[in-house]
């Protein structure tokens, strides 16, 4: 090995067996240049801490502002998204940069839905960016990453409502969506055919009140009712115009009844006529009129004349 690396040093600074200091004054200039691309290759080498949207990596870059060195790690950059520091700030070993993509948000807030376009990293910035009460019920953990495209949130924030159910009103303050979350959570449980003011799935409202009306369709009702009878009449010569007889006289018949009663906490609603069967047939009244003319009254005497002496 030393004779091959005795060799190679020949070579480099010698011609033809003797020494050159051309030979050495042009490998000292290939040697300085060397030495000075090393000192700027490691003056300009840095390493920078890259946060995109919470996700962290250690970045090699010789960029000189914050803009390349993004550029460099494969980011794209939109003019909405928030770089910090600035795009053109200069770089330094060591610095931090801070990458908040843009995204495109679909927020139903209390049953509203719109898009909302942030650079919030997570859900709980979302939520403080629109202002609504640390307390609100939130559709996914707040600690959940939120993608630049496709991410839903579904947020209800604290509502005062008034129940009003079996004679009883109570007042509570409440995160839930709908009516019938509200009436679940108030441990109220509706039957089959029980009504409710508002409907389970309509969104709940400050100041909302729900009133629980319990249905029972199970009682039903019978009556026993009048039928009206009818009337027959029959013309007779033998009895004078304007003279009525009653041959037979009219007697009302019984119907039964049978209803199916609606009954709405505890009051009568509605009812439906199921069945009806007639216990006593009504007697038709027989009515004889008389057609007969009466006769013509006699003419009276003349006592007007005077009698002569």
């Amino acid at each position: 090995m030393d004779l091959k690396l005795r060799a190679i040093v020949v070579k480099l600074f010698t011609t033809d067996g003797k020494f050159s200091f051309i030979k050495v004054g042009t490998q000292l200039v290939v040697l300085c240049a060397l030495m000075l691309g090393l000192v700027a290759f490691v003056g300009n080498n840095k390493t920078v801490t890259l946060n995109v949207d919470g996700k962290v990596t250690s970045v090699q870059s010789f960029g000189g502002t914050v803009g390349q060195v993004v550029k460099s790690a494969n980011v794209e950059l939109k003019p909405a998204d928030r770089v910090s520091p600035s795009a053109d700030a200069k770089v330094e070993n060591g610095t931090v940069i801070n990458v908040n993509m843009a995204k495109a948000v679909k927020v139903s807030l209390d049953g509203s839905e719109k898009t909302i376009n942030t650079t919030a990293p997570d859900v709980a910035g979302l939520v403080t960016e629109l202002g609504v009460a640390s307390s609100s019920s939130v559709s996914v953990p707040k600690d959940a990453q939120l993608a630049v495209a496709g991410s839903f949130v579904s947020i209800s924030t604290p509502k005062t409502v008034s129940i009003v159910a079996d004679g009883r009103a109570s007042t509570a303050t409440t995160t839930a969506g709908t009516v019938a979350q509200v009436l679940e959570d108030a441990g109220i449980t509706l039957g089959v055919d029980d009504r409710t003011s508002q409907p389970g799935n309509a969104h709940v409202v400050n100041n909302m009140v729900v009133k629980v009306s319990r249905v029972d369709t199970s009682q039903t009702a019978a009556t026993t009712e009048d039928v009206a009878f009818d009337s027959l009449t029959t013309e007779s010569a033998e009895l004078f115009k304007g003279e009525k007889e009653v041959t037979q006289a009219g007697v009302a018949g019984k119907v039964d009844k049978s209803f199916k009663l609606v009954m709405v906490d505890g009051r009568e609603a509605s009812r439906t006529l199921v069945s009806e069967t007639v216990s006593v047939q009504p007697v038709t009244e027989k009515v004889t009129v008389g057609t007969k003319a009466k006769p013509a009254a006699a003419a009276g005497t003349n006592t007007g004349a005077s009698a002569r002496p």
